[in-house]
């Protein structure tokens, strides 16, 4: 049994990505501002260069025998903006660019590959590991387990209406 918490600031500013991503997406018409153009190419190739690392780090898990019965999560703290609102960077604003982030759990034999469309909140992600291994939420946990909806929603049942239609609030501290 082992906990393993990878976090990587790879993509944060100032962006930087190696030298051979920097050939990458340029010939994709950026869609931000002028001014904001070449930071966000750059904050793209540096979310390719990370995600170019996933494979190879679930391929380890499989070599040592650990892929069918570890829990992966991946999941983004929060996105960048990039002129679309005057602004750049996170913690200014409340837009769906920083917002909105990726939230992937991979659980085999405990949870059958699906999609949650209901709003989420990255205050889920512990209560549904908890649940996942059949542990309890903390008291006064703020966030939900995720597992009811995701079991749901495989299965083709009515996903919960209260579950889906609960706030989801986000909060910038200046």
């Amino acid at each position: 049994t082992f906990f393993l918490f990878l976090h990587t600031y790879q993509v944060h500013g100032p962006y930087s990505p190696p030298v051979n991503y920097r050939a990458l997406f340029l010939d994709v018409p950026g869609r931000e501002p002028p001014g904001f153009r070449d930071a966000a190419l750059a904050y793209d190739q540096e979310a390719r260069y990370t995600d170019d690392h996933v494979g190879p780090f679930l391929t380890k898990l499989a070599d040592l025998g650990l892929s069918k019965r570890t829990i992966v999560i991946i999941l983004s703290d929060h996105g960048e903006e990039f002129g679309e609102h005057g602004g750049m960077g996170h913690g200014r604003s409340l837009h769906q660019e920083v917002l909105r982030v990726p939230l992937v759990i991979s659980a085999p034999g405990l949870l059958t590959p699906t999609q949650v469309t209901a709003p989420v909140s990255l205050l889920d992600v512990a209560p549904t590991v908890l649940d996942l291994l059949g542990l309890e939420a903390t008291a006064g946990h703020r966030g939900l387990s995720l597992l009811a909806s995701a079991r749901a929603a495989a299965s083709g049942s009515a996903v919960d209406p209260a579950a889906s239609a609960r706030p989801i609030f986000g909060e910038v501290d200046r």
